[in-house]
C-alpha cells in the first residue's frame, strides 16, 4: 500500500489507523542515533544515500529531510502519533539540535544583503521578532524560512542549472544597444554630413559598416559575457547538492523571496530563474 504523502515518514495507514512501517520506523531510530552520536546532518544523509535507504519522497535525503525526522514530535508520540523513538531521546535531540542552529546572521552571511522583495525589488531584512523577512521600502514580508531550508532551496536553483545549461539565455537586448563599433562608425557619418562636402561612395560605406557592426551586437545571443561566464561557473564547480557560496557569487546577482518562501535568483546576466 503506497503510503499517503501528509504522513510524516515512518509511519502508513493500516486498517485505518496510523502505525509505524516497521522497516522505516528502525531507519527513523538510527537517525536519531545516528544524530546524537555527533554525526551531522548532512553526515547522516549520506550513510542513508550510500546504504540505498529508500525515502517516501522524490526529493530523497538530504540534510533537509533528516532535519525534519529529528524536529518532528510526532515521532515521540505527539499528536496522536504512535511513538517511534523514546521521549527522552527526541528531547536530547532537541537540545543537541539548538546547540548546533547557527544565528541568521552566521548563517546567512553570504546571502543577507541579496534578499530582495518580489513586489518592489527593495532589500529585505530579517525580523528577529517576527521570524520573518520584511521589506524595509513596502513592507512586503515572508512567512518563516528556516537558514539550512533557504539555502538549500538556493542550492537546488543551482543544481537544476547545472543539469540544464542550455535554459540559461542572454537576456533580450534592448533596441537601445550600440555596439563600440556601430558608434564608432555612427559619429564618422555625422561628422560627414556635418562637413557637408563628402564623398558619397564613402558615406554609403560608412552606413553599411554601421549597420553590420550593430547586426552582429543584435545576434550576439548567447555569446554574451556574463551568460557565458554562468555556464562556466556552472561547469567548473562540484555538483550543487549543498549550498555553495563561491558558485552562488558567480552565478547570481539577488534572491528575490516570496511570502511563501519560493525563491527565485537573479543571476548576473539578468535572467531570472
Amino acid at each position: 500500500m503506497t503510503k499517503p504523502r501528509y504522513l510524516p515518514y515512518g509511519y502508513r495507514i493500516q486498517n485505518g489507523l496510523i502505525t509505524p512501517d516497521t522497516a522505516q520506523a528502525e531507519y527513523v531510530r538510527q537517525i536519531y542515533q545516528l544524530y546524537l552520536a555527533g554525526n551531522s546532518l548532512q553526515e547522516i544523509a549520506k550513510h542513508l544515500q550510500a546504504n540505498s535507504i529508500p525515502y517516501s519522497d522524490e526529493t530523497g535525503w538530504n540534510k533537509n529531510t533528516v532535519h525534519r525526522i529529528v524536529k518532528n514530535p510526532a515521532y515521540c508520540g505527539k499528536d496522536r502519533y504512535p511513538p517511534i523513538v523514546e521521549y527522552t531521546l527526541f528531547q536530547k535531540a532537541q537540545v543537541l539540535c539548538q546547540r548546533k542552529a547557527p544565528t541568521y546572521t552566521e548563517a546567512l552571511k553570504d546571502i543577507r544583503g541579496d534578499i530582495i522583495c518580489p513586489d518592489c525589488g527593495s532589500r529585505m531584512e530579517w525580523q528577529t521578532k517576527g521570524h520573518r523577512w520584511r521589506c524595509r521600502h513596502c513592507a512586503a514580508f515572508s512567512v518563516r524560512i528556516e537558514p539550512d531550508i533557504l539555502l538549500q532551496s538556493i542550492a537546488t536553483t543551482m543544481k537544476r542549472l547545472q543539469d540544464n545549461p542550455n535554459s540559461i539565455d542572454s537576456p533580450p537586448l534592448s533596441h537601445n544597444t550600440v555596439s563600440i563599433e556601430a558608434e564608432k562608425r555612427q559619429v564618422e557619418i555625422d561628422e560627414m554630413l556635418s562637413a557637408g562636402n563628402f564623398d558619397a561612395e564613402s558615406l554609403i560605406q560608412n552606413v553599411l559598416a554601421r549597420a553590420d557592426a550593430q547586426y552582429l551586437c543584435c545576434t550576439a545571443g548567447k555569446a554574451d559575457p556574463m551568460t557565458l561566464r554562468i555556464k562556466e561557473a556552472l561547469a567548473a564547480a562540484p555538483p550543487c547538492d549543498t549550498f555553495d557560496p563561491k558558485l552562488y557569487h558567480a552565478i547570481a546577482d539577488k534572491i528575490i523571496l516570496h511570502r511563501t518562501t519560493s525563491i527565485q535568483l537573479k543571476l548576473v546576466n539578468g535572467m531570472v530563474v
